[in-house]
């Protein structure tokens, strides 16, 4: 075979390094295909930055974006405003189940709104069925000492009584209003035993509340009032549950 000459062989690609292996960009062509736009937006290489020479400012969020959906209306924020106290005094416990268990829900659901306690007392034990009005009084009378003893200091009391005033959840509602607008917004609640209250529990009420001329379990009448004490709550903060 003939050998061609040394000019024409094909040159062999050398082994180049890091450094000569980049290969420089094509220059801008002249004219207009070429020329470079006072349109176009030179982009700039990014810079090092560390956390105090950052240009990006922090987002700041507002109470309204960190509240759930459900507590944005709630005129009694934690961190804004001083929560209302409502205290519910009940003399006896709660047995059944499924009482505790609906008194549980709505004392979760009132956390949104209010700094919200149940107190337990324990009730009396009068032996005798057909016990005197002496003895129920004289029972009523040191249960009413313990009730007395457990309000806060400057609290409202209202009194569960049947020769109460029947009041609608409107005007429950306005009621812890102007309590909490007063500057004075403890609130307490009190349920007494089955032989009802002391006169002394009474007469310091603010408020003497009936719930009709119904006759219910005590257990039943704590349910139905810590629905309704949340039920005014919803309603002075403009939620839609109450209909």
């Amino acid at each position: 075979a003939e050998r061609k000459p040394f000019d024409q062989k094909k040159n062999i690609p050398r082994a180049t390094s890091a450094r000569t292996s980049s290969k420089k960009k094509p220059a801008l062509r002249s004219g207009p295909r070429g020329a470079q736009s006072h349109l176009t937006k030179r982009k700039k290489p990014p810079r090092a930055t560390s956390a105090r020479t950052s240009s990006k400012k922090p987002r700041l969020y507002n109470n309204r974006n960190l509240t759930p959906r459900h507590r944005r209306e709630n005129p009694h924020k934690r961190g804004t405003r001083t929560m209302q106290n409502i205290d519910l005094i009940c003399v006896g416990k709660l047995n059944a189940k499924y009482f505790a268990e609906g008194v549980a829900e709505y004392q979760k659901r009132l956390a949104a709104f209010a700094s919200f306690r149940i107190i337990e007392l324990p009730e009396e034990k009068i032996e005798e069925k057909n016990a005197s009005d002496a003895v129920v009084k004289k029972a009523l009378d040191k249960e009413g000492k313990a009730i007395l003893g457990s309000v806060r200091k400057g609290a409202a009391i209202v009194a569960m009584c049947i020769e109460g005033k029947q009041i609608s959840s409107d005007e429950l509602a306005q009621f812890l209003a102007d309590r909490a607008n007063s500057g004075a917004g403890d609130v307490a609640f009190v349920i007494g035993s089955s032989h009802g209250l002391s006169d002394e529990v009474k007469r310091a009420a603010a408020l003497k509340f009936s719930m009709g001329r119904i006759t219910m379990p005590h257990q039943l009448a704590r349910l139905v009032l810590t629905e309704q004490i949340y039920r005014a709550c919803t309603i002075n903060a403009g939620m839609k549950y109450h209909k």
